[in-house]
């Protein structure tokens, strides 16, 4: 029974880690944080030229498999995916330009990496970040 109960635990502490942290793309940045059973906090920034798009929200699923969120807000209906694979995230939206300049509408479509440096160039390459 002791033995079960430390096991137990570490699946816990396990399950706690999986998929939480900072994943980067070349426009952009997607932060999983309080992962849970039933899903995590998730806060999505990309920017194009100077338009961005932001969402934040709780997604229901696994950081470790498959996620999704949705939101209906008056007219708009916003449906994100989140996968999971090693370390990579692809978010894929529907409906969800609404949160997004006009210029930067599908930008938070793609693959993320987890721990990669910071965005070194926008889609049009106007800006980078310092070394």
């Amino acid at each position: 029974m002791w033995i079960g109960g430390i096991v137990l635990l570490g699946s816990a502490f396990a399950m706690a880690g999986a998929g939480e942290g900072r994943y980067d793309n070349a426009v952009g940045i997607v932060e999983v944080t309080q992962v849970s059973r039933d899903g995590f906090h998730f806060h999505v920034n990309t920017v194009v030229d100077v338009y961005p798009c932001d969402v934040e929200g709780f997604a229901t699923g696994s950081a470790s498999a498959h996620a999704r969120f949705h939101i209906e807000e008056g007219a708009l209906s916003c449906t994100m995916e989140f996968s999971f694979h090693d370390d990579q995230l692809t978010l894929d939206t529907r409906g969800c330009d609404g949160y997004c300049g006009m210029r930067a509408a599908g930008s938070m479509d793609g693959t993320y990496r987890r721990g990669s440096a910071a965005a070194t160039s926008s889609r049009d390459g106007e800006w980078a970040d310092a070394p």
